[in-house]
């Protein structure tokens, strides 16, 4: 029941090692978390099977990777 669905993709430049380019992806989903549980949202980095069928519908290039989906949502009736 998220309230928004973010894709995750990795473009990989060629300029830099490509752990380097997930490094960097990974530390702006971080920052991503850390916002979210500032203003008291919801949030989880999730790497479904889906991801995989993803390429298409998101005009995923030859250079990039879906590395998963952040799914967002209200915290209001989740029990604790």
């Amino acid at each position: 029941k998220a309230g928004a669905v973010i894709s995750i993709v990795v473009n990989f430049s060629g300029m830099v090692p490509e752990w380097e380019e997930i490094a960097a992806v990974s530390m702006a989903v971080q920052n991503m978390y850390l916002t979210c549980t500032a203003n008291n949202i919801g949030c989880y980095w999730s790497s479904p099977k889906i991801v995989d069928g993803l390429k298409e519908s998101l005009t995923i290039e030859e250079n990039q990777k879906c590395l998963g989906l952040f799914y967002l949502g209200s915290l209001e009736n989740v029990a604790m």
